[in-house]
């Protein structure tokens, strides 16, 4: 009985020694580990030798203090745990909820200093205790993920080219498996470069510079009584080029969350002749009130330098100040507003007005029956039997949602007097709403400035512009072979291939009614 007491005192000492052993071991292995007698030919090279080693036992260690051997003194350099030192509050010396610190006080200390003959550089362990353990993993030390100067001119290349960071770490990662660098890296590193290249610049000197160094068409406005700029309007030169070539059909749309201002962003697009989007000029505006309104479109006026081909028609959403201010800055020029934004409009009140049952979908098919009447004594009676619809179940309230809200505005949609307009089937504003969302594709957070929202434009308007140029090409060298016709030999190649296809889209049509045109 004895015996197996024994054995199980030694058996129990042992799994505590070896414990023991396996807690404070990492603690006191890398004064071993750095304990030679070789020279360095160079100071990196014994920074490298010393930094692989630590870091292959889990340790990361930094310069902590070093000297170049200016005015005749010794060279050398010190190198230290991550966790060395304390901390010192920078300003507040009470803590903030929220902020941490790494430092521990570790006193691991190196010392890499030139031998007396300067033909090399010795190390000198001058504390080799860690008082923690050795790291799990080094995924998320600053130091282990820094980023080499390759990597980093890398990044930089891919930051000028709008690539999201999330793509350059999975570039980073699949170039070198091993890579310890973490997104926040990469977002210092894309911060830093856009710093260094404002320089000294405030974020608008900046964006002026910019305007003028491309080229742009520019205009601002400052605050009454003070030289605070409000509003600011630019467009791309070759944008502007476009608009006077296509000045038919304008879309007018803000957006939002575009920059850490919060302020609206106007967005003004138009469409070539082979049917692509353009950006003719962005806009942010301090308000949208029918002031900035009117000066975005004199802004907008001034671009054409025929003032007789003004834009046709003007495509909106309901906004009542864009609508005075367009009333009043382009009389002459049709204004639509957008279809898809009415009838979401409408099914909402639908829905909230009269249910969601049968009856609702058919009150809702009356509407459409409504909105697409070809004629305005069509119009007139399909309003008449909606009415009385709503009338009959006692849903009023819809009838004259859609009556005070709508169609005060009928001859703006209803196909009944749009018909009569040539505005290329732009009857939404879903142009603008697609220009919105690719720049905020760009923009990938509304957390920029205006410098950064510019470039993000910039980029994405140069691209438009080189697909539009491309589409043009394509219309005069390429023939459809649905034109090959003698029907179409006398404008293949001088007009869009978008515009054959409507062409012959008519032809068809007319063909299908006994060869007689409506």
């Amino acid at each position: 009985m004895s015996l197996i007491c024994i054995i199980l005192i030694r058996y129990s000492l042992h799994k505590f020694l070896h414990a023991l052993f396996a807690l404070f071991m990492p603690c006191f292995m890398p004064y071993a580990l750095f304990i030679l007698k070789q020279r360095f030919p160079l100071k990196d090279d014994l920074m490298k030798w010393v930094r692989d080693i630590s870091m292959a036992n889990n340790f990361v260690l930094v310069t902590t203090k070093s000297d170049s051997g200016a005015k005749g003194r010794k060279e050398y350099v010190i190198l230290g745990c991550e966790k060395h030192g304390a901390y010192i509050p920078y300003r507040e010396p009470d803590l903030v909820e929220g902020t941490s610190t790494q430092k521990t006080g570790c006193p691991f200390r190196l010392k890499g200093r030139r031998t007396k003959d300067d033909k090399g550089w010795w190390l000198k362990v001058m504390d080799g205790r860690h008082i923690h353990l050795a790291a799990e993993s080094l995924v998320g030390h600053n130091y282990a993920g820094r980023l080499n100067s390759e990597a980093k001119e890398d990044v930089i290349n891919q930051a000028k080219t709008w690539v999201p960071p999330r793509k350059m770490l999975a570039s980073l990662k699949e170039k070198d498996p091993s890579n310890l660098t973490t997104i926040q890296q990469i977002y210092g590193v894309c911060k830093r470069f856009r710093q260094s290249v404002r320089g000294s610049l405030t974020e608008i000197q900046y964006l002026l510079k910019k305007l003028d160094g491309e080229k742009y068409v520019h205009f601002e406005r400052n605050e009454p009584g003070s030289e605070v700029i409000r509003d600011i309007f630019w467009a791309y030169p070759n944008a502007v080029k476009l608009f006077n070539t296509f000045p038919y059909v304008v879309i007018m749309d803000c957006t939002y969350k575009t920059s850490k201002y919060k302020l609206p962003l106007l967005e003004i697009v138009g469409l070539t002749s082979t049917d692509k989007t353009y950006s003719i000029a962005f806009c942010y505006i301090g308000s949208e009130t029918t002031e900035d309104y009117i000066w975005a479109l004199e802004c907008m006026k001034s671009l054409i330098s025929d003032q007789s081909r003004l834009p046709r028609v003007i495509v909106t959403d309901r906004d009542l100040a864009l609508l005075s201010a367009a009333s009043q800055s382009l009389p002459t020029t049709t204004h639509l507003l957008c279809l898809w934004h009415i009838n979401k409009c409408v099914l909402a009140k639908c829905k909230e007005y009269v249910g969601t049952d049968d009856f609702a979908q058919e009150v809702m098919d009356k509407w459409a029956e409504l909105v697409d009447a070809p004629t305005v004594p069509e119009f007139e009676a399909h309003w008449i039997e909606l009415f009385n619809m709503c009338k009959h179940k006692h849903k009023l309230k819809f009838a004259t949602y859609c009556s005070t809200t709508w169609l005060v505005h009928k001859q703006k949609f209803a196909k009944a007097w749009t018909n009569h307009v040539m505005h290329f089937g732009t009857t939404t504003s879903n142009r603008a709403e697609g220009a919105h969302a690719s720049l905020k594709l760009m923009l990938r957070n509304s957390k920029g400035d205006l410098a950064t929202s510019w470039d993000a434009s910039h980029s994405l308007t140069t691209n438009r512009h080189t697909e539009i140029v491309a589409s043009f090409e394509r219309s005069m060298n390429k023939i459809d072979h649905l034109f090959k016709t003698p029907f179409y030999t006398n404008i293949r190649g001088f007009v869009s291939i978008k515009c054959l296809k409507l062409i012959d889209a008519e032809l068809t049509r007319m063909r299908a009614s006994g060869g007689r045109c409506d």
